[in-house]
């Protein structure tokens, strides 16, 4: 027997004695052997969520969490809607999206809709669909930006598990205070992650020698 990856232990034994109280009515005495096991790919779940918050005025839905406790399931998620939405309009559409998961998914407890401002993705977000040299060529272009004191080392970048990878290894005089220079990385980081809004950046600070 296949469960979720998010259901307990404790939970998936109850379901298995479920099982076999059921079997036994229907077939009297029997002797069941139930193997629990996890689902490989527990995707399924969260696609079908995906396509019933698709209703109507929602642009995307993201941060989906499918969770079982008790022996019931909790769905989160976050849609995106248009911005200029008035709250009633906004509250309506999270209802109509309420409504169609609790008729189309068994065992379903409680869904939370979160709204946002649907803000359009910039081709620069889209990280995984560029080369390393074009990631290169657009930090080393907000390098320039952030600051004279800053001098990009070395730029390492990678694809990993559908997300973007980018360490920047920033050099610096020798004299600079570790404050300045962590201020001044920071703000690398935060740039950079403004222009790849689904990559993971990190800067790496050291001296700046040859």
């Amino acid at each position: 027997m296949q469960v979720p990856n998010s259901m307990s232990l404790e939970e998936a034994h109850a379901l298995a004695s479920n099982i076999e109280t059921h079997l036994m009515e229907v077939f009297g005495t029997v002797d069941a052997t139930i193997h629990i096991e996890p689902i490989e790919h527990d995707s399924g779940l969260e696609q079908l969520v995906e396509q019933l918050a698709m209703v109507e005025g929602v642009f995307e839905a993201e941060d989906i969490s499918t969770v079982y406790a008790g022996g019931r399931l909790y769905i989160t998620l976050h849609a995106g809607v248009d911005p200029v939405l008035s709250v009633k309009k906004a509250h309506d559409i999270a209802e109509q999206i309420e409504k169609r998961m609790h008729q189309s998914i068994k065992r379903l407890e409680h869904v939370t809709v979160h709204l946002e401002p649907y803000k359009e993705k910039t081709a620069a977000s889209a990280a995984a669909d560029l080369c390393e040299e074009e990631i290169r060529n657009i930090v080393n272009s907000i390098a320039k930006g952030v600051g004279p004191n800053l001098r990009i080392k070395r730029i390492v970048t990678y694809g990993a598990e559908a997300k973007r990878y980018i360490s920047i290894d920033c050099g610096f005089t020798e004299y600079l205070s570790i404050a300045e220079a962590h201020d001044i990385a920071s703000k690398m980081e935060k740039e950079t992650r403004a222009k790849f809004q689904n990559a993971v950046v990190t800067a790496h600070v050291e001296p700046d020698s040859p």
